[in-house]
């Protein structure tokens, strides 16, 4: 899709929706918040650039673990070839407010999209995406800058269950098993700035 109308769209869907506010209001809402609920969010210029690399192929299934309001998912089904995009989020605040603006998207969006865009499946899972079946994902992008090492320990194990060849997209943070390959770092902008992604395949 042409990027100015893909972006037009996406801030038409997100008009008035201030993640970081939801959020701050989620996290008080819970005795356990820790520095891993820290909210970021993606950008239609980071995120249309990252499926563009030569070494992504935006088809098969995608997920975003810890989706927010889901602007990664919107942005994976505007700028990629994806069949089915799952957002899982934990803070339910944040997944109440996806699950609105996928509404929209399916009220106001989907009717005006090419065809095969049309046959995307797009949807919000509330929970810990750690005890989420994932393994049938073709890519997986995680905002994880503020994960901390016991998390990106459990969720490189989880991803050990990924196909061989599926992708996983990391902001900021790295993987160190030998069963993903280290493709590429770059930088891309966030909300919040510049932001490193690191680029691996499942290899084993």
């Amino acid at each position: 899709m042409d990027f100015d109308i893909a972006k037009s769209v996406f801030e038409s869907l997100y008009s008035g929706v201030n993640g970081y506010e939801i959020s701050s209001r989620a996290r008080k809402k819970i005795s356990y918040a820790s520095k891993a609920h820290t909210y970021g969010e993606v950008t239609p210029e980071g995120f249309s650039a990252m499926l563009k690399k030569p070494q992504i192929v935006s088809t098969g299934t995608f997920y975003d673990l810890g989706s927010g309001t889901g602007k990664g998912v919107v942005l994976a089904s505007l700028f990629g070839n994806f069949t089915k995009i799952i957002g899982i989020e934990m803070l339910e605040d944040l997944y109440l407010e996806s699950k609105k603006i996928l509404s929209r998207y399916e009220e106001a969006i989907r009717p005006i999209l090419p065809d095969a865009k049309k046959q995307q499946t797009l949807d919000f899972l509330h929970g810990d995406f750690l005890e989420q079946d994932f393994s049938s994902a073709d890519m997986i992008f995680a905002h994880s800058t503020c994960f901390h090492d016991e998390l990106m320990t459990a969720l490189e194990r989880r991803c050990m269950s990924l196909k061989k060849g599926a992708k996983v997209l990391l902001v900021t943070k790295t993987f160190q098993s030998a069963f993903f390959k280290f493709l590429k770092m770059e930088e891309y902008p966030m909300t919040w700035g510049k932001a490193t992604v690191n680029f691996y395949e499942k290899v084993e």
